[in-house]
C-alpha cells in the first residue's frame, strides 16, 4: 500500500449508463457468450463457467450492505482464465479477463481488493445517480447478445516478471514483532520494470532515512552490481538459488529504501513521487521521467500517452488512492485496441489479466480532463523510464486544483473584468500544484493563444516563482492585449521552467477552468468564460455552491455512491444546504445547471 503525504485528489471520470441490475445467470450467459466468441477453444457452455466472486450482501468501508452484485469474477474451467461481469446492464459489460490463470479468492491482493472497490463505487454511483447511457455501452451489450462482442487485435505483451513481496523478495526488508514485513507495492512496482529494461548496471550514492510508523532507521548504500540475469522472472519453491534469491532480495530492499518505505507487518507504504526521484537519484534513470495525474488529461490524451510507454517497449508504473488514501502500486505491461490494459499486480502473477482502467465510457470525458462520479480510484503513472542521457532536461508539470486560498476560492483561471483590447483588466488562477518530481523554479504568466494553442502574445507580466513539490500558489495579475483578437483566441496561464525556454500550458482537471474563451472581439464585448461551478464545506456544517449560471438541482452522494439527499433549486445562483447527519468522511456534491452537470468533492471534517 502507498499512501500519498499532501491532498487527496480524487479522479473526476466521465459517465455513460444508467440503471438496471444483471443476474447471476445473465452474467453468466454474458461470460459464456464473451469466452465463446474471442478465444480459439471448444465451444464453452455455461456450465464450464463458475462463480467465484459476487458482491452481493457485502458491506462497503461505510456500513452499507450491497443489494445489488455491482459485478461478478467467473472463473473458467481447468485454470483457464476468468472474466469479469458488470453486475449493471448500463455498465460497460466485460470489465476484466485473463486466459492464463483462475482467479483464487481465497488470497485476493490488497491492490486488487482496492481497484475492485474502485469499480463498486464507480457503479453504486451511477444506480444512484441514473446519468445517461452511452450508445458504446449499449452497443456492447446488443453485440453481446448477439454472441459477437468481439476483441480487436491485441499489442505486444511487454513480458515482466512474476514477482511478489514475500519470501524471497523480503528476505532483506526488516522484521517488526518477529514478523518480515512485505516489500510493499511500490518497491515491487519499481522492481518489475527495472528488471525489463535490466537496468542500472550498478547504482550510485546512499540514502538513510527513520520509518513513519515504527520508527526503524534503515540505510543502504547504491553501488550494487545488480545481476540481472540471474534474477529469474518467476521465482518457484525449490527452483531457484541462493544466489538468485539474494540478487533479488537486494534490489526490492534498495528500491524501498529509496522510496522512504514506511514497513510494516501487514503492508508496507511509499510514495510514488518519492520513488520516482529515486529511480533518478541513485539507479541512474533519465530525469526527463515525470508522474502524471490522470485527473489533468483527457481520455484520448491518457490513452495515447499510455500505449505510447509500452509500444516503445516501457512498462508502465500504475497506481491509485482511493478516498481513505489507500493506494496500490503495479505495472501496465500491455494493452489491445479495446482499451483493456494488461496488469500485473505484482502477486506471482497472480489476477493478472486485462482490466478496464475505469468502467465509464471515454465518449462523455470532457475535453478539460475527466469528469463524472467521482468514485474512481487516484489514478497516477509513471512515464519516460530509459537509461539516463546526459542531454536531458527535468520535465515540469503544474496543474491546477481547485481550493481555497487566503479566504479566496479558486477554480482555475478566471476574471470578473470586461476584456478588450488595449484595455487593462486582471485575470486570477490558482490554485497551481507543482505535479513535478524537483522543486519548480520559473515564471508563470497569461497568455493569448490561438484555436491551436499556439501563443499569441504574453498578456500579463512574468512572475518568477518557487513551488515545492506538491505545494501549490494563487494569485492575481493584470493584464493588457495589444495584439488583435481572433474569434477562437483564448486566454490561458502559462509556465516555463528555469532551465528551459518553453511555454507550457497549465493543466487543468473537470472542476477547474483552464483558459477563458473568446466570444466576439470584434464588437468588444466580454470575453465569455468558462467559470467553474464553487462548492466549498464551511465551518458551519453546510455546503456553499455557486455558479455562474443558474443551478437546477444538488444531490449528495457518500462514497459508496449512496444518495443521501437530492434538492431542487429555483434557478438560483447560489445555495447553501447541510450534508446532514452522516458522519466524517468524503462526499461527492453533484450540481446541475443550465448549462450541463458537473461533480465535486467535499470533505466533512466533523
Amino acid at each position: 500500500m502507498k499512501r500519498f503525504s499532501t491532498a487527496l485528489f480524487l479522479l473526476l471520470l466521465a459517465t455513460s449508463l444508467g440503471a438496471a441490475p444483471i443476474s447471476v445467470q445473465q452474467a453468466q450467459n454474458a461470460a459464456t457468450r464473451f469466452l465463446n466468441s474471442n478465444f480459439s477453444r471448444t465451444k464453452a457452455p455455461a456450465s464450464q463457467l463458475n462463480l467465484v466472486w459476487s458482491d452481493a450482501g457485502m458491506e462497503t468501508k461505510s456500513g452499507t450492505v450491497i443489494k445489488e452484485a455491482t459485478f461478478y469474477v467467473f472463473n473458467v474451467s481447468e485454470g483457464n482464465g476468468f472474466i469479469v461481469v458488470s453486475g449493471d446492464d448500463d455498465v460497460y459489460p466485460i470489465l476484466g479477463y485473463s486466459t492464463r490463470q483462475s482467479f483464487q479468492t481465497t488470497s485476493i491482493p490488497s491492490n486488487v481488493k482496492a481497484w475492485f472497490e474502485g469499480y463498486q463505487q464507480q457503479i453504486n454511483w451511477i444506480r444512484e445517480a441514473k446519468p445517461a447511457v452511452s450508445p458504446a455501452t449499449k452497443d456492447a451489450w446488443t453485440a453481446l447478445e448477439r454472441g459477437d462482442l468481439l476483441l480487436k487485435s491485441q499489442s505486444n505483451l511487454l513480458n515482466t516478471a512474476l514477482w511478489n513481496q514475500t519470501a524471497p523478495y523480503n528476505n532483506l526488508c526488516p522484521t517488526v514483532s518477529g514478523e518480515k514485513t512485505p516489500t510493499g507495492c511500490v518497491a515491487t512496482a519499481l522492481a518489475i520494470v527495472m528488471r525489463y529494461h535490466e537496468w542500472p548496471d550498478v547504482g550510485e550514492g546512499s540514502h538513510s532515512y527513520t520509518t513513519q510508523t515504527y520508527q526503524l532507521p534503515l540505510s543502504a548504500t547504491f553501488n550494487t552490481n545488480y545481476d540481472w540475469i540471474n534474477m529469474p522472472l518467476s521465482y518457484v519453491s525449490g527452483q531457484y538459488t541462493d544466489q538468485e534469491a539474494s540478487n533479488v532480495a537486494t534490489l526490492m530492499y534498495d528500491c524501498g529504501v529509496m522510496s522512504d518505505m514506511d514497513y510494516a507487518p501487514d503492508n508496507s507504504g511509499a510514495l510514488t513521487i518519492t520513488a520516482a526521484q529515486g529511480l533518478v537519484n541513485y539507479m541512474k534513470y533519465d530525469k526527463s521521467l515525470q508522474v502524471l495525474l490522470r485527473e489533468l488529461y483527457t481520455e484520448d490524451e491518457w490513452d495515447e500517452i499510455m500505449k505510447n510507454e509500452i509500444d516503445n517497449n516501457r512498462p508502465v508504473v500504475y497506481g491509485g488512492e482511493n478516498d481513505q488514501k489507500e493506494g496500490h502500486q503495479f505495472v501496465l505491461d500491455g494493452y489491445n485496441a479495446d482499451n483493456y490494459y494488461h496488469i500485473n499486480w505484482g502477486w506471482g502473477g497472480l489476477a493478472n489479466g486485462y482490466f478496464l482502467l475505469d468502467v465509464l465510457n471515454p465518449e462523455q470525458q470532457g475535453t478539460g480532463g475527466n469528469s463524472g462520479g467521482g468514485f474512481s480510484i487516484g489514478q497516477n503513472a509513471i512515464i519516460g523510464l530509459k537509461k539516463a542521457e546526459s542531454s536531458s532536461l527535468y520535465q515540469d508539470i503544474l496543474g491546477y486544483q481547485a481550493g481555497e486560498d487566503g479566504g479566496v476560492q479558486y477554480n482555475g483561471i478566471s476574471t470578473d473584468d470586461p476584456i478588450v483590447a488595449n484595455s487593462n483588466f486582471t485575470v486570477s488562477f490558482g490554485i497551481i500544484f507543482n505535479f513535478s518530481i524537483r522543486e519548480f523554479n520559473g515564471d508563470i504568466a497569461v497568455a493569448l493563444v490561438d484555436n491551436n494553442d499556439n501563443i499569441k502574445e504574453i498578456i500579463s507580466d512574468i512572475e518568477s516563482t518557487s513551488i515545492p513539490i506538491y505545494y501549490g500558489i494563487a494569485g492575481s495579475i493584470p493584464c493588457l492585449i495589444s495584439g488583435p483578437l481572433s474569434p477562437d483566441d483564448k486566454l490561458c496561464a502559462v509556465f516555463r521552467s528555469s532551465d528551459a525556454t518553453d511555454w507550457q500550458k497549465i493543466r487543468n482537471g473537470s472542476d477547474t477552468a483552464g483558459e477563458i474563451e473568446v466570444s466576439d472581439p470584434t464588437t468588444n464585448e466580454t470575453i465569455e468564460q468558462e467559470k467553474a461551478v464553487s462548492v466549498i464545506y464551511t465551518a458551519t456544517g453546510n455546503v456553499e455552491i455557486s455558479s455562474p449560471v443558474e443551478i437546477l438541482a444538488i444531490s449528495i452522494y457518500d462514497m459508496d455512491g449512496r444518495l443521501l439527499k437530492k434538492q431542487q433549486a429555483n434557478n438560483d445562483f447560489t445555495i447553501s444546504l447541510p450534508i446532514g447527519t452522516s458522519g466524517k468522511g468524503v462526499y461527492i456534491i453533484e450540481v446541475s445547471t443550465a448549462k450541463g452537470t458537473s461533480t465535486h468533492k467535499v470533505i466533512k471534517n466533523k
